[in-house]
């Protein structure tokens, strides 16, 4: 399961946000644990959450992120590529990015 220190603030974070911005669905960068952490907090808000992460990231980690109910996008193997393809991405449907 993810660190229990990173779900307490996955949760802490999606709760702040209002229902506004959870019905929209989040993105967010990460190629790791918090990626993880915010696919199971999502989960239990019944948010939609969409991961951005590089190319070379863990298969363990993207399954571990998928597991939980994220769809995970890739932008490629450099990691400035990350947020802006998550505003990309946030633009083009509408949902809130998050900054980790």
């Amino acid at each position: 399961m993810a660190g229990a220190y990173k779900v307490r603030a996955a949760l802490n974070m999606i709760r702040a946000l209002g229902p506004e911005n959870l019905e929209r669905g989040l993105v967010l960068t990460s190629s790791g644990n918090f990626a993880q952490a915010f696919a199971l907090a999502a989960r239990m808000f019944e948010v939609p959450i969409v991961v951005v992460m590089m190319d070379r990231t863990s298969p363990f980690k993207v399954e571990a992120a998928r597991g939980y109910g994220a769809e995970v996008v890739f932008c490629g193997d450099d990691a400035l590529a990350r947020q802006p393809t998550a505003e990309r991405l946030a633009a083009e449907s509408g949902m809130t990015v998050i900054d980790t």
